[in-house]
């Protein structure tokens, strides 16, 4: 037993584990020949797909009870929550804002926060410059592993100064809604200026992140 401070927990060792995975396996063959015979019966064609791997599906250690299942997921309530889904790769950004409960399969990845400032400096040329920066160029793309994906800086904002960004990504969000055709890009824009303002660029720093900007001096440095 290993003892903690608020009493004890059952630790087992290796040798342990080893005759714990034999006796339970022992124990739940019936159950997994039950199993088995549900999905086939109720998913014929996925159970012919899967059952020719059945042996190696049983020898690996990822699994949940039985060799067909994947382990359980520690952050299966973050996709019931509103979050920020993002493509793993990506040849310009792509990051939405989901408050539906949606899963993904491992090309996308999930924020879980429903800070849609967060959604705008993403989205925005300064954020994919961040990216072009941080991120691994793979092709005509990049990576965004969260190794380095992770690394990129976020300026710290506060409520009100997150407040204007939302408000945009808000129409954004419902005129794509409405039509996935809709030009948004002058709403776009606006979230542009905002977030070179937040990150504290001067005017000649936006050339550099975005060389045609419509921004003209004058508009920047009065704002």
């Amino acid at each position: 037993m290993l003892f903690l401070k608020n009493g004890a927990n059952p630790f087992i060792s290796d040798r342990q584990d080893q005759k714990e995975r034999i006796k339970r396996q022992s124990l739940n063959t019936a159950s997994e020949e039950v199993a088995w015979q549900k999905i086939k019966d109720r998913f014929p064609v996925i159970a012919n797909k899967l059952e020719p791997y059945a042996e190696k599906g049983r020898n690996r250690g990822d699994k949940g009870d039985f060799w067909w299942e994947l382990r359980a997921c520690d952050y299966y309530d973050q996709f019931d929550k509103p979050k920020i889904m993002y493509q793993a790769f990506q040849v310009k950004p792509c990051f939405i804002y989901d408050e539906q409960g949606l899963y993904c399969n491992n090309s996308m990845w999930i924020l879980p926060t429903n800070n849609k400032s967060l959604l705008g400096i993403f989205n925005s040329k300064m954020g994919w410059w961040l990216i072009s920066k941080f991120c691994t160029q793979i092709q005509n793309g990049y990576q965004l592993i969260w190794k380095y994906f992770g690394q990129i800086p976020v300026p710290s904002v506060s409520p009100k100064q997150q407040q204007p960004i939302i408000a945009l990504v808000d129409k954004i969000l419902a005129a794509k809604k409405a039509d996935t055709q809709a030009d948004t890009g002058a709403w776009e824009a606006e979230i542009d200026f905002l977030i070179y303002k937040l990150y504290g660029l001067s005017y000649d720093e936006v050339l550099v992140v975005d060389p045609g900007t419509g921004i003209t001096r004058k508009e920047y440095e009065k704002a």
